[in-house]
């Protein structure tokens, strides 16, 4: 799990220092046959990086919100990972999730078309706040991380708790077991890949009282003190071609 949190920290290294690096592909597509004007402006271009040999930028513009999705190809593998940051403060998008799935069905358009499709492999995220995913993702997994056997005994008995799992371990079995990407697996399957959550990073943990749902999961029998896993830092989705018969 750790080899996911080097590789997005080195090309969040790599990315400042080559702002000025020369580009070898620059495109603006503009999109307004069906549903909303979305444009795409996407930049391909060789890494200084030693561990990767080409990156991009996706940028989805609809309105006043801009996305912005990253692409690596790695040297060593060519495997290509694409990876969802949280943008800085001029490419905040706080329009809601579903009016953002537009966006990424055409971020993840671009992107199978220029790269290899079976050769990408993960698709990765900053945490579901910092990108404005549903609040309900949030409290799903708080409520059920309350219900989870694995957790109370990680709280009560760590470091001797049964499984030796750690929290972030705990974390990516209570999302997976509650589908709680549903949404993002199904944009990914209509372009052929399976996704599936395999791990994450710096696990979110609070009391109840001190989450924005409190009141929703107080009804349900969750007690204020009771300490909720509701997000985590990165989130590291493995990606598969779907084989057709």
């Amino acid at each position: 799990m750790y080899l996911y949190f080097f590789t997005y920290i080195s090309f969040f290294i790599t990315f400042i220092f080559c702002t000025s690096c020369a580009s070898t592909k620059i495109h603006d597509v503009q999109f307004s046959e069906s549903g909303p004007n979305i444009k795409i402006s996407k930049e391909i271009k060789p890494s200084t990086n030693i561990y990767i040999l080409k990156e991009g930028e996706y940028f989805a513009k609809l309105d006043q919100c801009s996305i912005l999705w990253q692409v690596n190809e790695f040297k060593d593998t060519k495997n290509i990972k694409i990876f969802y940051p949280q943008h800085d403060s001029s490419y905040k998008c706080s329009i809601p999730f579903k009016n953002k799935l537009s966006l990424y069905q055409e971020l993840l358009r671009q992107i199978t078309n220029d790269w290899e499709k079976s050769r990408i492999t993960s698709f990765c995220t900053s945490s579901f706040e910092s990108l404005n995913f549903p609040q309900a993702w949030s409290e799903t997994l708080a409520l059920a991380s309350h219900e989870s056997l694995d957790w109370n005994d990680y709280k009560k008995n760590y470091p001797r708790h049964k499984g030796n799992n750690s929290s972030n371990d705990i974390l990516v079995k209570i999302v997976n077991e509650k589908n709680i990407y549903q949404e993002l697996a199904n944009l990914f399957l209509a372009s052929g890949l399976e996704l599936k959550l395999s791990s994450v990073e710096k696990v979110f943990a609070l009391p109840l009282k001190d989450l924005p749902f409190k009141e929703s999961l107080k009804t349900k029998g969750v007690p204020e003190k009771a300490r909720l896993i509701y997000d985590a830092g990165t989130f590291c989705y493995k990606l598969k071609l779907i084989a057709h018969p």
